[in-house]
């Protein structure tokens, strides 16, 4: 440590000092941890200020898509789709933070880590990674969140506004239909993944098992697809508006089901193609299963 400290000095006077021997060197390394230490304090204090005064978390934003027909299914199964209506789809997954701010609570099971915060969400204190998707929501629990956010939509609140700056009124927002998340993830392709066939390609834009350390990651730090899409392929499965009622062979028994798209940070590749799917029970949570928004207008 002293030595490092030496080659840090700059002032002429102080260097002299160390060449010259003529000062006790416990003294001068005390001296220099009490420095350090308070420059780390300062530090602190000015992180806590830029947090105060700037937006540190991400923001909802959209991409409109135009209508358009795309082959939808597995190769011996495929059925063309038309998608008749103009729609938006979020760019990004829902975060822990968007959530809250709507919410009042942070559900998810990554609340803690590198990227962690308390945040102050309606007089409550809320720990969360706020950039990080937010999950262990089932499908019931998001339909509860669009309710508030629509209602919030319908209020024009100034609240909306913080999580989405560009929110103009009589929009609604929703879960995407099957087909709206499929066209909007393939991007005009027609390849296993948005970006082609290529599995290695899938680290440059997906958090999967192989390379997510059995966490999830902030969005968008991966590369988008073609429509400027981000983590359409891995970090937490997708709910989707769609489903299905599963029975038995007998008919005795039947339960109702919802689709999740996309694959997540605890599958292989092969589970992360554009095509392929899950479904869950309605009331399902999992700490690899979260969502992204579609934004229409209101009818």
């Amino acid at each position: 440590e002293a030595a490092d400290f030496r080659l840090s000095v700059q002032r002429s006077g102080l260097e002299y000092l160390i060449q010259s021997g003529g000062f006790d060197p416990d003294a001068l390394l005390t001296w220099a941890k009490e420095k350090l230490s308070e420059r780390g304090i300062v530090r602190v204090q000015r992180e806590i200020v830029r947090e105060d005064t700037e937006r540190l978390f991400t923001q909802m934003q959209f991409v409109f898509l135009q209508p358009g027909e795309f082959w939808m299914g597995k190769e011996e199964k495929r059925t063309k789709v038309g998608i008749e209506s103009p729609f938006e789809m979020s760019v990004f997954q829902v975060t822990q933070w968007q959530w809250a701010m709507v919410m009042g609570s942070n559900p998810s099971h990554f609340n803690i880590g590198a990227n962690m915060i308390i945040a102050g969400i309606c007089e409550r204190s809320v720990q969360m990674q706020p950039d990080h998707p937010v999950e262990q929501v089932s499908w019931e629990d998001v339909q509860l969140f669009l309710e508030k956010l629509n209602e919030l939509s319908k209020a024009n609140s100034a609240l909306i506004y913080e999580i989405i700056p560009e929110h103009s009124l009589g929009k609604i927002y929703r879960l995407p239909k099957k087909e709206e998340w499929e066209y909007a993830t393939k991007a005009g392709t027609d390849t296993k993944f948005s970006f082609g066939d290529d599995e290695t390609r899938l680290n440059d834009y997906a958090w999967f098992r192989d390379n997510s350390r059995e966490t999830t990651h902030a969005v968008g730090l991966k590369l988008p697809n073609p429509w400027g899409l981000y983590d359409v392929h891995g970090n937490v499965w997708e709910w989707v508006q769609d489903g299905d009622i599963l029975e038995t062979k007998d008919g005795s028994f039947s339960i109702p089901v919802r689709m999740t798209r996309g694959g997540a940070w605890d599958y292989d590749a092969h589970r992360c193609a554009s095509i392929r799917c899950a479904s869950f029970n309605l009331d399902y949570r999992s700490k690899d299963v979260g969502f992204r928004l579609v934004r229409t207008d209101a009818k």
